[in-house]
């Protein structure tokens, strides 16, 4: 998985590297990661630009004049602002300023120590931020605020060097998000930041690419908290045996659906079963069955003794996987019912959509979840049990605790899923679209999942492949179709290709 490395841990690297026991000084790998830049550049932009460039005095204004040198030998036009109001330039962001301002005809470079007289810029030009880079550590304020919200107005192309100018790699929570470069595009060194991930940064990062010079690596055995899960990933999913029956594939259970929501328990049901499940039990209310026989009629019917929602569950203990929650209402009475299924199923429980609110109703429930459950709460089913946070930061922090606490997996949906491990470790999702920002979509994974456990993936790597596998049916259809028309049911009519994707072996059946 590719790692997220923290600011001290990039600092760390970098020393590393330029170090007496590296291989390069620190203006040489200022120089490879300027040439890695302008390789990428010149894949995404055509043809000749004219590019106004700002660069700050650190090392992130020396890598913006490096790449202004690269790019005016592409033939294109640099304006360079080199922005100074200490006076102070890094030694090699001097060096760059000189090997800039003794380049071609193309080329214009200032620098700025008092007030600022802003370049004029054009529609069609592009801007390269390189104000201030990772060590940023608070917001910005005075000259740096006001180039900011001038670029920010001006430019309709901004592509950030590292990380857009003003935003903290990870925590900006007492930022002045005002004074923070809004970025087209960033091209980021080392792996994303954590920042990247929160969708409250998303205005600021806009599309970013991860340029890779190798720093990480040379170091395969440093550990951070942060990972991102991509296909590469996707391990081989195990092949169905030839001597086998349904029950080797998980003998699973679906509580689900109340009065008006059984087509939540039909979205989960037939996840389920798409997903690889052998044999499949959906719990429902009493005089409902009929609802589940004609769309699902592959699963198992278990009837409650209400008419309307959920109030009991014998014989959990025969089932590999239970999952509860889609569309099971929020009775009084389910809450206790609930409770006693969590005293009484010791094995990891697949916890969703109305179950993480009657979770929520009574706090000390969590204490009795079964080690290794899987919860899956969008922001607002976990504001509602643990409290409203002021930023994505702050609520990340929060699950990744209570994962910790509790000793279970959290699945925090969002643009980059947050899969929080009971070990501490965070781990983001890549697939999907906004397209399945749509009612159903959470309870097709919640059955994905309870396939996945059921078949006998431990629930981490069950909440990794469910969460992908989910997205990736997303973004097939998206692929295929469109994002505005997907429908919850489209993802389920997607899974078949992505399994057939992963699988392990291609098998021929003959006549």
């Amino acid at each position: 998985m590719l790692k997220i490395y923290t600011q001290e841990q990039i600092f760390n690297l970098e020393q590393s590297a330029t170090s007496a026991k590296g291989n390069c000084s620190s203006l040489d790998l200022c120089e490879q990661m300027s040439n890695a830049f302008c390789a990428q550049f010149q894949r995404d932009f055509k043809g000749t630009h004219r590019i106004v460039i700002f660069a700050g005095p650190g090392a992130n204004g020396a890598l913006a004049l490096a790449i202004g040198r690269i790019l005016s030998n592409f033939n294109h036009t640099i304006e360079a602002v080199v922005l100074n109001p200490s006076g102070l330039l890094s030694d090699d962001c001097l060096i760059n300023q000189r090997r800039l301002s003794q380049n071609q005809a193309n080329v214009n470079v200032r620098e700025v120590t008092t007030s600022f007289n802003p370049p004029i810029i054009q529609p069609e030009d592009i801007v390269i931020d390189g104000m201030c880079g990772i060590e940023m550590n608070m917001p910005f304020e005075g000259d740096l605020a006001n180039v900011a919200r001038y670029v920010n107005k001006m430019a309709k192309t901004i592509l950030s060097i590292d990380i857009p100018s003003g935003l903290m790699s990870e925590d900006n929570s007492n930022n002045n998000m005002e004074n923070v470069i809004k970025a087209t595009y960033t091209y980021t060194f080392h792996g994303p930041k954590l920042a990247f991930m929160l969708s409250d940064n998303a205005p600021y990062v806009g599309e970013w690419k991860v340029i890779n010079i190798g720093l990480g690596d040379s170091q395969p055995d440093k550990r951070t908290k942060y990972y991102v899960f991509s296909s590469s990933d996707m391990e081989e999913l195990p092949r169905r045996e030839k001597h086998t029956c349904k029950y080797d594939y998980g003998r699973v259970a679906l509580i689900a659906g109340s009065q008006g929501m059984m087509g939540a328990a039909i979205l989960a049901g037939r996840a389920c079963m798409r997903s690889g499940a052998g044999h499949l039990t959906v719990h429902i209310p009493n005089g409902t069955e009929h609802i589940i026989h004609t769309s699902l009629p592959e699963a198992v019917i278990s009837r409650d003794k209400h008419s309307e929602y959920f109030t009991m569950f014998d014989n959990a203990h025969i089932y590999d996987a239970i999952a509860i929650g889609p569309g099971l209402g929020r009775n009084f009475d389910s809450a206790a019912a609930l409770e006693g299924l969590l005293c009484y199923y010791k094995k990891p429980i697949i916890i969703d959509a109305d179950a993480i609110h009657l979770l929520a109703s009574n706090k000390s429930l969590l204490n009795k979840l079964p080690e290794d459950s899987v919860l899956t709460p969008h922001v607002g089913e976990f504001d509602a049990l643990v409290g409203t946070s002021s930023n994505d930061y702050e609520r990340l922090m929060k699950a990744s605790q209570l994962a910790v606490d509790h000793r279970v997996n959290i699945i925090l949906k969002g643009a980059y899923t947050a899969v929080c491990s009971k070990s501490g470790r965070i781990i983001f999702n890549t697939s999907g679209n906004p397209g399945m920002a749509t009612a159903g979509t959470g309870d097709v994974l919640t059955g994905t999942l309870l396939a996945l456990l059921g078949r006998g993936h431990s629930p981490l790597v069950a909440s990794l492949f469910g969460t992908f596998i989910n997205g990736y049916a997303g973004n097939l259809y998206a692929n295929d179709f469109s994002e505005e028309s997907l429908i919850a049911s489209d993802i389920i009519d997607y899974l078949p290709k992505v399994f057939k994707y992963f699988k392990s072996s291609d098998s021929f059946y003959g006549m």
